[in-house]
C-alpha cells in the first residue's frame, strides 16, 4: 500500500494537466476560462483528513438461533439437478458440474418482478438503484472494500417474473458469498443519492436517443413490435421523470418481500457443504410453501398494422 501510494504521489507531482470537458451541454462564452478557474478553485482548496474512521464488521447481521432442516427433496435426472425443500419453505436448487472448475454460480429468485410495476419504467430505474445502494447499514463503497480480496460478485435484476440476486465465486469463497447475499436480502438498501445518480444519467440518456433514429426503435417500435406492451422498448423522459422516490421505494419494498425465495446454485461444490449455510443463514424465515412465478405476458404482434416515423436527427439514415 505504501508504495502504491507512493507512486500516485510522484504522478500526481508532476506539472503537466490536460483538463477535458465533454458532453451537450453549452458552456456560453469565455468557456476556457471558466474550466480553468473552476479547476484552480477545486485544487487550492484545502481537504482534511477525516478525524475518524469508521471500521466496517462483516458479517453484521446475528445469525439466529434456530435452523431449518430440508423437509422434501426431489431429483430430475434428466438435467442432473436436485431440489430440496426446507422446512421454512426455503427452496434450494442444485447441480454439481466442475464445467469452471473451483468456480459456484448462485441466483436468488423471488417477488413478482417488472410485472408487478405499478407504473412503466419503474423496474428499469429500480434496478440500477438497488445495484448502487449496498445495504441499509453498508454503503456500496464499504461493500466493496469487504469483498475487495474475494472472488465474490453479486448484482440485483428485476426480470420479466422475479427479481434476482445473481453472481458468482470461487469454491474456497463460498461462505462470504453466502453471507453477503444474504446481508442484501435481508437488509436490503435504497439510497436517495442513488436515486438522484440514476434519474440524471438516464436524463443524459434521454437527450441522446431522442435525436438518434435508435431511440425511436426503443421508445415506438420496440412497443408497436408488442401491441403496446408496456413492459417492451424504453418510457418516455415524461413518464421517468414522474418517479418520483418516495413511490418508487414503496414498491421495491414490497418487491423486496421474500416469501417464495428460491436459492439455486450450480457449480464445482459438494451439496454436504451448501445445507448447512443456508439453512443456518435462512432458518429465521418463514416463506410460502412454494415459489409463485408469474407466466410471460401474452404479447400480441400487430399483424396487418403500418408504423411510420420520423426523427429530428442530424445524421440521414433509416431503418426498415
Amino acid at each position: 500500500a505504501q508504495d502504491i501510494h507512493k507512486g500516485f504521489n510522484e504522478i500526481w507531482t508532476n506539472p503537466a494537466r490536460l483538463i477535458s470537458v465533454t458532453g451537450d451541454t453549452n458552456i456560453s462564452e469565455n468557456a476556457n476560462k471558466k474550466i480553468r478557474s473552476y479547476y484552480t478553485t477545486i485544487k487550492d482548496t484545502k481537504i482534511d483528513k477525516p478525524d475518524t474512521v469508521r471500521s466496517v464488521v462483516f458479517p453484521y447481521l446475528k445469525l439466529p438461533m434456530t435452523k431449518t432442516i430440508v423437509r422434501a427433496k426431489k431429483t430430475y435426472p434428466y438435467i442432473d439437478v436436485t431440489r430440496f425443500t426446507f422446512d421454512n419453505g426455503l427452496v434450494f436448487n442444485f447441480k454439481k458440474t466442475d464445467f469452471e472448475p473451483n468456480m459456484v454460480r448462485i441466483a436468488a429468485h423471488f417477488g413478482p418482478g417488472e410485472q408487478g410495476e405499478s407504473v412503466s419504467g419503474m423496474a428499469l430505474v429500480a434496478d440500477d438503484i438497488v445495484n448502487l445502494s449496498g445495504t441499509k447499514s453498508l454503503s456500496l463503497s464499504e461493500l466493496e472494500t469487504i469483498v475487495a480480496a474475494s472472488s465474490v460478485d453479486l448484482s440485483f435484476r428485476i426480470g420479466r417474473s422475479s427479481s434476482s440476486w445473481s453472481g458468482s465465486a470461487l469454491t474456497s469463497d463460498m461462505g462470504l458469498l453466502i453471507q453477503l447475499l444474504r446481508s442484501l436480502l435481508l437488509d436490503p438498501g435504497f439510497e436517495k443519492t442513488a436515486y438522484k445518480k440514476v434519474l440524471q444519467r438516464f436524463e443524459m440518456m434521454h437527450s441522446r436517443l431522442e435525436k438518434d433514429i435508435d431511440g425511436a426503435v426503443l421508445y415506438k417500435v420496440q412497443p408497436f413490435w408488442a401491441g403496446g406492451n408496456p413492459h417492451y422498448g424504453l418510457p418516455a423522459r415524461k413518464d421517468m421523470q414522474r418517479l418520483k422516490y418516495d413511490k418508487v421505494l414503496a414498491w421495491v419494498t414490497e418487491l423486496l418481500d421474500l416469501n417464495d425465495l428460491e436459492i439455486s446454485i450450480v457449480g464445482d461444490v459438494n451439496v454436504e457443504d451448501i445445507l448447512p449455510l443456508l439453512s443456518e443463514s435462512f432458518g429465521s424465515l418463514t416463506l410460502d410453501e412454494s415459489p409463485k412465478r408469474r407466466l410471460d405476458e401474452i404479447v400480441e404482434f400487430p399483424t396487418g398494422e403500418t408504423l411510420n416515423l420520423n426523427v429530428d436527427s442530424s445524421i440521414e439514415k433509416s431503418r426498415i
